[in-house]
């Protein structure tokens, strides 16, 4: 068997069963320590419920990104810059984000966007955008590489989350992050193993929390880190100057929203609540960089 990120040969790690009775094998790279299932053949009966009912903490999970994301963006922030939000299940932290004033886009293949109307990711019109979020996205990855390759077609900044593997490498019943019960978690992994993913594509790795991870260019990783030492700096010898919060865009969007939904406006298609307001390619050109 091998590796699907480094392509080396990778070994059997444990037995594990899936959703009480589908027998499957943990494999883990001899180099990388990538972890992966196989075979996988419940991904269908997996993603009927694309939130899963035992995913409890969504809501606080959601909360508490969009309290990071608005810390670490704002600095680097620009009134002309967008986000897009992959995997963004039902738009709860696009919806979030664009409240504390940041154009975020939902991006989802499974999940129905409920809470962020009208901010649906086009491509054709917005791409390349500022920055990617990834919330709990990778350790669903059934090909990291192609996964990464998709993801890519959107933005080359990408910030996401994922639990890294415990050492030693746990067995089955040691680790709540396999998921077993409900089978959407399929890969995992260690630093190695997202450093050689990154690099794959021509871009750096950066773990900037335990759980929290970017993949850039060596230019934008060397701005984060900059600005992380000057805050780091800051706080060793007084209390920094917040910046200044951004307007939030729940009246604009809720506006545009019922320009939409109105016989006149219908005939903006595809509709998306930011080329109203004259961003992506019909309005303002989207900056590549963090630090454009």
């Amino acid at each position: 068997m091998n590796c699907p990120i480094c392509k080396n040969d990778a070994a059997r790690h444990a037995d594990a069963t899936v959703r009480n009775e589908i027998p499957t094998t943990l494999f883990r790279c001899n180099r990388c320590g990538f972890m992966f299932m196989s075979p996988v053949t419940w991904l269908a009966e997996a993603y009927q419920r694309p939130i899963d009912p035992t995913d409890v903490g969504y809501v606080a999970r959601n909360i508490d990104s969009a309290n990071f994301l608005s810390e670490f963006l704002r600095p680097l922030h620009r009134e002309d810059s967008l986000y897009c939000d992959y995997g963004a299940g039902c738009g709860m932290l696009v919806r979030l984000m664009r409240d504390r004033g940041f154009r975020f886009h939902w991006h989802d293949r499974y999940a129905a966007n409920l809470f962020a109307s009208y901010c649906e990711a086009i491509p054709e019109s917005f791409a390349p955008y500022r920055l990617i979020t990834a919330i709990e996205v990778f350790e669903h990855l059934p090909d990291p590489l192609e996964g990464l390759r998709e993801i890519l077609q959107l933005g080359s900044t990408i910030l996401f989350t994922t639990e890294l593997q415990p050492e030693p490498a746990p067995m089955p019943d040691d680790w709540w992050y396999y998921g077993l019960g409900h089978g959407q978690h399929i890969s995992f992994y260690t630093e190695k193993a997202l450093e050689i993913l990154a690099s794959t594509f021509g871009l750096r790795y950066l773990r900037i929390r335990p759980s929290w991870h970017l993949f850039a260019t060596e230019e934008e990783i060397e701005t984060i880190k900059g600005w992380g030492a000057t805050q780091q700096q800051r706080r060793r010898s007084y209390k920094p100057a917040q910046p200044a919060a951004l307007s939030s865009l729940t009246s604009s969007d809720h506006q545009a929203a019922v320009r939409l939904v109105s016989e006149a406006a219908r005939s903006l298609i595809p509709a998306n609540i930011d080329l109203l307001e004259g961003f992506g390619r019909r309005g303002n050109q989207t900056p590549t960089t963090l630090d454009s």
